[in-house]
């Protein structure tokens, strides 16, 4: 197989191949491939609900300087099981060791030993990378041997590995679709009065790359200020970016509690899988124990009385009768005033509409409430006939 890249031809031999679509992998494995002349590897981990009918998407996670793909794969980080349970297909690559880059007043700026090889900064072609090429063969790999979601491929890593999570997703042709770096993010060098960016600057759209930066203020190896440079430089380009700052205890630590954070972020950047077309996205049937094969919106398994579509659009827990989307007693505040309030969720906002009757439009009052959980509040001059209210989440 071949992996293209603008100007140049590389060629990939594979040493390990699966039949496609019965390839089945309940365990992490490793293969190889040979990539510009050396042998690489990587390993792969396939969810126990993977069976070829149903194309899963890919996440590739980069280790750090002087790491493993297996210290990727550990523990620490824990990706199998947001994987299963989110089903999709997590792939560690394992680096080699480049030589240093210098340019004037830095001598190996890059680094040194095991990481990720980022093309020379005064390079005319910044994509030339052998590790841009190794990732581009493992996605051309993985399509061969695994019924995969083209429109859901993403990126992470920690480190240095989080730098080239943003590296890799800007050289890929558009075939990442989001990235995430953990503890990376971007820096800035002078040479000769101008200002260069490593490992690369950042690029206006098309193609738009929205990326999720994580960052511990406490970090003492990579300085939170590298993360802030590439939102900088990505909000300057248009392209869509979150921030999250991490605990400054965290220092340059792994948080793998925004894990399942990092793919919801991923997920919000793409096309809603829904596959069978019952207006609930895949992922959140997956995520609540529903049947993401067959349509099950009015199913109410819960039997509080709010159907399946109800619950995601409210999102609230389709299999807990005490989560849902609900009017609560309330009473008069103050003189004068009247009081809505309601069970709310992390994340919603909410519309107040109203009508003279329950037949008539109901008009806006009000729209964009923040939620408040678990209950929001809502006060306002009674009106000088009856009205009814209800509820909205946009």
């Amino acid at each position: 197989m071949e992996a293209r890249h603008p100007g140049r031809r590389v060629t990939v031999f594979a040493l390990c191949l699966l039949l496609h679509p019965m390839a089945q992998v309940f365990a992490d494995s490793t293969h190889s491939l040979v990539v510009r002349g050396s042998n690489r590897t990587f390993i792969v981990h396939v969810p126990p609900s993977y069976d070829g009918s149903r194309a899963f998407p890919v996440l590739m996670m980069f280790h750090g300087m002087g790491s493993t793909a297996a210290a990727a794969a550990s523990s620490t980080y824990d990706w199998q099981a947001t994987a299963d349970t989110n089903r999709f297909i997590v792939v560690f690559p394992e680096s080699l060791s480049p030589e240093g880059k210098d340019v004037p007043g830095f001598e190996d700026y890059d680094g040194t030993g095991k990481r990720w090889d980022v093309a020379h900064v005064l390079d005319p072609d910044r994509t030339d990378s052998q590790d841009v090429d190794f990732t581009g063969a493992i996605l051309d790999w993985l399509e061969t041997n695994y019924t995969i979601r083209t429109t859901h491929v993403f990126t992470t890593g920690h480190s240095y590995g989080a730098f080239f999570s943003f590296y890799v997703s800007a050289c890929l042709d558009g075939r990442i679709k989001a990235f995430a770096e953990h503890s990376g993010g971007l820096m800035s060098y002078t040479i000769l009065f101008v200002t260069i960016y490593w490992p690369l600057d950042v690029s206006a759209p098309p193609p738009s790359i929205p990326g999720l930066l994580l960052h511990s203020p406490g970090d003492g190896t990579v300085a939170y200020s590298s993360s802030q440079l590439l939102q900088s430089r990505m909000n300057l380009r248009g392209q869509t970016n979150t921030f999250i700052t991490l605990a400054n205890e965290l220092n340059h630590g792994w948080d793998k509690t925004k894990n399942q954070t990092q793919w919801d972020f991923f997920l919000a950047q793409t096309p809603v899988m829904d596959d069978d077309e019952d207006g609930i996205p895949d992922p959140w049937e997956f995520l609540h124990g529903l049947d993401a094969d067959s349509d099950d919106s009015a199913a109410d398994p819960d039997g509080d009385g709010a159907n399946n579509l109800d619950e995601y659009r409210a999102g609230t827990d389709p299999q807990n009768p005490g989560s849902v989307f609900k009017g609560e007693p309330g009473a008069d505040t103050s003189p004068g005033k009247i009081l809505l309030q309601w069970s709310s969720v992390t994340g919603k906002t909410y519309s107040i509409l109203s009508a003279t009757n329950p037949g008539s439009t109901f008009s806006p009052v009000t729209s964009g409430l923040p939620a408040t959980p678990p209950l929001n509040v809502y006060t306002a001059q009674p009106p000088e006939a009856a009205v009814y209210y209800r509820l909205a989440i946009p």
